[in-house]
Parts: C-alpha cells; structure tokens; sequence
C-alpha cells in the first residue's frame, strides 16, 4: 500500500525521516553552490590572484591582480601576463617582490583568506635562504674610539681649539 502524501509532498513518516521534494532539491541546489564557490576543497584549480589572496602573499586581491598583470609572477617558469591564469595543485609559482624573490609550490587551493597559520597550509616554500649580506644589515665593527667624534668629544676639541668660533 502507497503512503499519502500531504499538498508538501512529504509521507509524513513518524520516524522524522522524511524529506519533501522541494527540501530535497534545495538541498542539492545548495551543496552545488558551495562547491562552485569554492567552499569544499574538491577544488583543483584556482586563479593566480585569488589564490595569491589566500595564501597571504599580497594584502589585497586588488593587489595580487596587479603583480600578476605585472610580469613579477611566473608559473612553472613561464611568465603570466593575466590575473585569470589558473594554477593547480603542485604548480611552482616564482613571485619577484620588493627584496625578495619567493618560490612557491602549491601545495593546496584556498577557500577563504584565513588566518597566516591556515594560510601556510596552502604551500610548500622553496625560496632560496634569505641574504644576510645586504648593505646596512650590520654595521662593520671597528676599534674604540675610532669614526666620527661624539657631541662630548667635539666640545672637548673645540675647548682645546680655543672655544667657539
């Protein structure tokens, strides 16, 4: 024997089992936006600037959009000259910033731009160890006493000299 159905479309199931066509097919309407927006990680692929964005490279999308336009960004050494060139997992991403030059492997695609900790998750760094030869990093050492005189040590030249001139 059938079970009715009420003007919903449910069977009307003790159990609370039940589940009426609309619901159902909202259900499936919702989970099919959430992978399309990215909300899953059954992503593979994802834009460079986005994926810029998420990994905490640059501050803005904005920002990302306009390094990759750019020319500083390649991708698995060949350059890219469009924000909507699409990377995937395993890609190596050479980005050429102010002093530095990063290379990165993704590792993983972003579904949000979250804290730096879950931002890390989303690649593997293979930068070359930073320099610490840069001019003005440390000053050289040199002998007490030896450079320009302190503001003690000119009055005390200048007294020698015969006072102020």
């Amino acid at each position: 024997m059938a079970a009715a159905t009420n003007r919903s479309g449910s069977t009307g199931r003790p159990d609370g089992l039940e589940l009426s066509l609309c619901s159902a097919i909202c259900m499936i309407g919702l989970l099919e936006g959430s992978i399309r927006r990215g909300g899953t990680s059954l992503q593979t692929t994802q834009r460079i600037d986005k994926w810029l964005w998420h990994a905490r490279v640059t501050k803005t999308r904005g920002l990302a959009q306009k390094l990759a336009v750019s020319g500083h960004v390649r991708v698995n050494r060949e350059k890219i000259d469009a924000a909507s060139k699409v990377v995937r997992l395993g890609d190596v991403l050479t980005i050429a910033l102010d002093r530095r030059v990063l290379v990165l492997k993704v590792a993983a695609i972003g579904g949000r731009r979250g804290p730096a900790a879950e931002a890390r998750l989303l690649y593997e760094d293979l930068s070359p160890p930073a320099n610490r030869n840069d001019a003005g990093a440390t000053p050289a050492p040199r002998e007490t006493g030896a450079g320009r005189p302190t503001k003690r040590q000119r009055r005390q030249i200048d007294a020698l000299r015969g006072g102020s001139e």
